[in-house]
């Protein structure tokens, strides 16, 4: 009993400030850091964007909606025959759109301390690397039984785990 109570105090630690390792940039903490200003001007992007997306909706015909709803496309086909079948105003909309937003980035990256920029840097490395994980089917960190591609019951090498064992 007594060996078991010094187990327990010799195991739990006082966690040293100095040694916390800095968690990743999380998007919240991010959006704490921000000054008003720079609130403000992410509220007004998405406002905008809200807006040019009703704006655009409004314009879409009839036979631009059935494209969409065409089940016999492939989505990659139906991406682009919508997208062909954009008249020049549409297609004047979403360029001005396009440049209304870039110009607003650039103002807010304008805005940012060097901190704001590094902690940015490091959201967009995460996210770029989350997608590109996405994107070449490595949606979980390890292979184990519940991987969708069935590498766990392989096992970690490949080989079949019952074959290892014999």
């Amino acid at each position: 009993m007594v060996f078991a109570c010094f187990i327990a105090t010799v195991n739990v630690k006082a966690q040293d400030p100095a040694q916390k390792q800095e968690k990743p940039a999380n998007p919240r903490v991010m959006l704490a850091d921000l000054s008003d200003q720079q609130k403000e001007m992410i509220q007004q992007r998405q406002e905008k964007s809200k807006e040019f997306r009703e704006a655009f909706k409004a314009t879409i015909t009839q036979e631009q909606r059935d494209i969409l709803d065409d089940p016999r496309l492939i989505k990659q086909d139906r991406q682009r025959a919508y997208r062909a079948s954009f008249t020049d105003s549409q297609v004047e909309m979403i360029k001005s759109h396009q440049a209304e937003m870039k110009k607003m980035s650039e103002q807010f990256r304008s805005s940012l301390t060097p901190a704001q920029q590094e902690r940015m840097k490091q959201m967009k490395m995460q996210r770029s690397m989350k997608t590109a994980a996405v994107r070449n089917g490595n949606t979980r960190p390890c292979p184990c039984p519940c991987d969708p591609r069935g590498m766990g019951r392989q096992g970690y090498a490949g080989g079949n785990l019952q074959k290892q064992a014999k």
